[in-house]
């Protein structure tokens, strides 16, 4: 079904269903209120959908009208029902990414600061909507190149995940979320200290998140991620070594429990390799090329094509034939990336030199396939 069809087939149906109270209601002195009640209800579902259906567009021209639509039934569906919370709220911020108008994002973004601060004062769970207010603060300072105007938007967020805490105690998703808004933040304030407090802050929320669930792998995974990130940014190789050990530890807690997880596979299997690479020691870094292999093999039980962790582990060894049949074997099963990455590749640097690597690289430009 075509998109427009189906966005305008969504505000028919509720208005329908809002014009189809039984015989019984239409008697009721109160029915008009609240049927206008149920109205707005209905059409908050329907902005909900809208909004679903936007984020799960295949083609990015249908994204924004889909959104602008959601937005106008959000709005009718709060006008209908005065006293309920914005169906809508939080949903702007998807075509905020989205969108490349920074004009337009910025629309975007006051809209669902609107909506977030119309939502606090009616919302039977305000605790709910500051945590999704702060998230789109979060998401909002992902975009903005302007550090200090960053920082001044994680520092927003950073307080309204603790005012609704204050309110309620937070579930594992926000926990994770403030985590990783905390984790945001230190990466772009200047003095080390303060850096360091925050990054303790952002572990301590994902340490609390998996206590909160620990049978979920969610919170260790988004941990472990940020540790990797600081081991590779950071400039002293003991203070990087210390975070990669670290995160490889978290990676395991998280693998005991989602024991089938490929991406959190590929993710330990890549933070061995880059923990390799910063080893002066020759039995040290082939102790954890070694383990970054058993961890490529697990994953590899699972997508059996998915071998150019395996080849970059073996050019790192100086295997260049056991490097070639894993990249050969991965192009063969259309699972390599692209030539720029091929070309790039730190891993690959032995074999770069290599004629069957070049002309690998010859086949996958694509005016070869002219």
């Amino acid at each position: 079904m075509d998109d427009r069809a189906w966005w305008a087939g969504s505000i028919d149906r509720s208005v329908t269903d809002r014009r189809s109270a039984d015989a019984a209601e239409m008697q009721d002195p109160h029915g008009p209120a609240r049927r206008v009640r149920a109205g707005g209800r209905d059409m908050g579902r329907s902005a909900r959908l809208l909004a679903a259906r936007a984020r799960r567009a295949a083609d990015p021209l249908a994204i924004d009208p889909a959104h602008r639509m959601a937005e106008c039934v959000s709005d009718e569906s709060v006008r209908l029902a005065p006293g309920s919370a914005s169906p809508f709220g939080g949903h702007v911020t998807g075509a905020a990414v989205q969108t490349r108008d920074r004009e337009d994002a910025e629309r975007l973004w006051q809209a669902d600061d609107q909506r977030f601060a119309r939502d606090l004062r009616v919302a039977p769970d305000a605790a709910a909507v500051l945590v999704a207010w702060a998230q789109a603060l979060a998401a909002r300072a992902a975009r903005v190149a302007d550090a200090a105007v960053a920082r001044r938007f994680l520092h927003e967020a950073d307080v309204k995940f603790a005012v609704a805490r204050n309110l309620a105690a937070p579930g594992a998703d926000a926990l994770v979320a403030w985590g990783a808004a905390l984790a945001a933040l230190a990466r772009r304030v200047e003095q080390t200290v303060e850096a360091e407090r925050l990054w303790s802050l952002a572990a301590e929320r994902f340490s609390t998140a998996a206590r909160v669930q620990p049978d979920r792998s969610v919170a260790l995974l988004a941990w472990a991620g940020e540790l990797v990130a600081r081991a590779e940014r950071s400039a002293d190789p003991a203070d990087a070594a210390r975070l990669f050990a670290e995160a490889d530890a978290v990676f395991a807690r998280a693998l005991r429990i989602a024991t089938g997880d490929y991406d959190a596979l590929c993710d330990r299997a890549a933070a061995l390799i880059a923990w390799a690479h910063l080893s002066d020691d020759v039995d040290e870094s082939d102790a954890l090329l070694d383990r970054a292999e058993e961890v490529a093999r697990t994953a590899l039980r699972i997508a059996p094509n998915e071998t150019y962790t395996l080849a970059c582990i073996a050019a790192l060894r100086g295997h260049s034939e056991d490097c070639r049949a894993a990249l050969e074997g991965a192009e063969a099963a259309a699972t390599l990336p692209p030539p720029e990455h091929l070309a790039a590749d730190e891993d690959l640097a032995a074999v770069r030199g290599e004629a069957w690597f070049q002309e690998l690289l010859a086949r996958r430009r694509p005016e070869a396939a002219h």
